[in-house]
């Protein structure tokens, strides 16, 4: 089921190569911590362009999260 404001997006498949994998750790409260990696699994070079003239690009993406406890994220700092 879709809501009305969910559209096809018209593209072309464009290849690319991953420069930098960053991510994200997060403290939680509890002490422990997130890590959160954005896996990008294709890219679609659309006919659209941003006011300022660049190509519009539909990206699509998985996440992938760990959970890490302090201990864990000490015993990393120490390698």
């Amino acid at each position: 089921m879709t809501s009305p404001e969910t559209r096809k997006i018209e593209g072309k498949p464009i290849s690319f190569g991953v420069l930098d994998q960053g991510r994200t750790l997060i403290r939680l409260s509890d002490g422990n911590y997130l890590q959160i990696i954005v896996v990008v699994n294709k890219v679609l070079k659309t006919d659209q362009m941003t006011p300022d003239g660049f190509p519009v690009y539909s990206i699509n993406t998985n996440l992938s999260i760990s959970t890490w406890s302090a201990e864990e994220i000490k015993q990393l700092k120490e390698e």
